[in-house]
């Protein structure tokens, strides 16, 4: 019997490009849970309500599941790596904007953009993962792949919170460190050599 439980995972790790693209997956699930527990502390700290912050999050989900549909019909057409830049570069603005708002209509419109560029990334890191992955390993690959994305999950709330405590800066700085992170997916993806 194969190991594929570890072996996979070490696989994605020792395979320079899938890396690359694990890494731009690990970012936005790292921002985007950032996002999810530090934007409705902000909110409250400007006199918000419980219902603006749903309405929030309602608007980004929506932009994110209709952005799927588009993403996935250009991704086709102009190549995966432009998208998965531009996406990038929409959370690393987003993240950095919400530090100048101060109404619920601003607040709306920049989540859009949040949105549309983490569907652009979550979307785009799986297909080029399927890219570069052999079709006979595409299943165990994958799930490694998605592993690595998803401790993006686990760990951007906690180093998030580590980061706020230990240098005592206030929940604003949480946007600063997201927009760090996406910053650098941008990079990687600008690296990544399609196909």
């Amino acid at each position: 019997m194969e190991r594929l439980e570890y072996g996979a995972l070490g696989e994605v790790v020792r395979s320079g490009r899938l890396l690359k693209v694990a890494c731009i997956g690990f970012s936005e699930c790292f921002s985007f849970t950032v996002w999810s527990s530090f934007l409705p502390v902000y909110m409250l700290s400007m006199g918000m309500r419980e219902q603006e912050i749903g309405l929030v999050f309602s608007v980004e989900a929506l932009a994110f599941s209709l952005s799927n549909v588009f993403v996935g019909y250009l991704a086709d057409k102009v190549g995966r790596k432009p998208l998965a830049v531009l996406g990038a570069l929409l959370t690393t603005v987003s993240s950095l904007a919400y530090l100048y708002l101060r109404s619920l209509v601003q607040i709306v419109v920049v989540s859009l953009f949040y949105g549309a560029g983490c569907s652009m990334i979550f979307l785009l890191s799986t297909v080029m993962a399927a890219d570069i992955i052999p079709e006979d390993k595409r299943a165990a690959l994958l799930g490694a792949f998605d592993a690595v994305m998803d401790l993006g999950l686990a760990v951007g709330p906690i180093a998030t919170w580590i980061f706020l405590k230990s240098t005592g800066l206030t929940v604003s700085a949480a946007f600063i460190l997201m927009a760090c992170v996406t910053g650098v997916a941008a990079l990687v993806a600008l690296s990544h050599r399609e196909r």
